[in-house]
């Protein structure tokens, strides 16, 4: 029996002898995969490789153009978008369609141009070299510039209609009403054409004068106001389809030795000198054209279209008529817009 247990005890000995010599097991290193680059997005400038998105157009130092460009580059600035402003003073066609040719000439990666009808051939040659155009200021249909990318305006139509109904409501239907433009352009054309139709709807026989042109120049433009005036002593309301008409004839009447209020006047847009003029009462209200937001809209759908996004053709803003009533609210305004054009 003690032979029997000392074989066991010296085979358990001889066993953990063994375990203890025997060498660990190799344990291999998990396989480290090396980590996927993360994919960044390629920015707007990245995408737009060197060809900038360009603002073309007429009118430089005019109070409402500057807003317009201004939309267009705070919209660049808020997406990190190379842009360059094409712009010259006046508002000849001629300038207009030179800016095109440069424009073309230096290529870009989209337009923010005018959909007026004399620069649609230009609008058209860039759309055939694959230049996204966005348009503002003027509705568009499909036929009017096939491939166009899309448009940003107002609905000219109701807004001249609106001030219709508003001076109608203001002088009990009397006339002679006063109808003036800057030029004889798509937009100012449908606005009067819309605000003479709906005020002779709303007023049987009324005498709304034939429409005649302001121009671009201060001076000349309160001076064509001022011949109306001598012409029709007893006018009792006027139109102005363009930012200038505030000034043109709240500074006529002014001149002419009228009171506040003594004629009805509605002009465009609400830069801080038209509202001025509405809180002095030499004008009794304003077509607040979405001015600032056009072109920054139009930014906006070129950067959608660089990304593949979705994009409307037709963006339509409205235009309330402001009255005194609403001054604040669009002073304020005003004073936001303008303060980026001092920076």
């Amino acid at each position: 029996m003690k032979k029997i247990t000392l074989v066991l005890v010296a085979l358990t000995l001889l066993a953990l002898v063994v375990v203890s010599c025997a060498k660990p097991p190799v344990v291999e290193p998990p396989v480290v995969q090396p980590a996927e680059p993360v994919a960044t997005a390629p920015t707007v400038r990245d995408l737009q490789k060197g060809k900038p998105f360009l603002y073309v157009g007429t009118g430089q130092g005019h109070p409402v153009i500057a807003l317009m460009v201004q939309g267009f580059l705070d919209a660049c600035e808020k997406y990190d978008a190379d842009c360059k402003v094409l712009l010259r003073p006046g508002f000849e066609d001629s300038d207009f369609i030179a800016l095109q040719d440069q424009a073309l000439a230096l290529g870009s990666s989209g337009w923010v141009s005018s959909g007026y009808s004399p620069y649609r051939p230009k609008n058209m040659e860039a759309i055939r070299q694959g230049i996204p155009v966005t348009t503002f200021h003027t509705p568009m249909g499909a036929e009017d510039m096939p491939g166009m990318l899309a448009w940003v305006a107002t609905d000219v139509r109701f807004y001249g209609k609106s001030a219709a109904i508003a001076i109608a409501e203001k002088v009990d239907c009397k006339g002679p009403v006063a109808i003036t433009q800057n030029t004889f352009n798509d937009t100012e054309n449908e606005a009067s054409d819309s605000f003479r139709a709906e005020l002779e709807a709303q007023c049987p026989g009324i005498e709304v004068l034939p429409t005649e042109i302001e121009g671009g120049e201060v001076s000349s433009s309160i001076a064509k106001a001022a011949t109306i005036l001598v012409a029709h002593p007893d006018l009792t309301a006027a139109f102005g389809t363009t930012g200038a008409s505030p000034t043109t004839w709240g500074k006529a009447l002014e001149q002419s030795g009228y009171e506040p209020g003594d004629v009805v006047v509605i002009g465009m847009d609400y830069t801080g000198p038209n509202l001025d003029l509405v809180k002095a009462g030499w004008v009794y209200a304003l077509v607040g054209q979405p001015i600032y937001e056009e072109t920054y809209r139009c930014v906006e759908l070129l950067v959608d279209s660089l990304y593949g996004r979705s994009v409307s053709f037709g963006n339509v803003y409205p235009s309330p008529i402001i009255t005194f009533e609403d001054l604040d609210k669009y002073y304020a305004y005003a004073e936001k817009i303008e303060g980026s054009l001092d920076k």
